[in-house]
């Protein structure tokens, strides 16, 4: 299954969070972030 995600605003914590729980209830699920150059290990820490 893909999901398309709309683009986060300023806000990616609350972004996030929302779509973790979104999610919770399907089978495994991987996330892949494919974006302009941002360094997502520090917007997720």
């Amino acid at each position: 299954m893909v999901l398309e995600l709309k683009t986060p605003d300023d806000n990616f914590i609350d972004y996030y969070t929302d779509l973790i729980e979104k999610v919770k209830e399907l089978p495994t699920t991987m996330f892949v972030l494919a974006s302009q150059d941002l360094n997502f290990d520090e917007i997720l820490k």
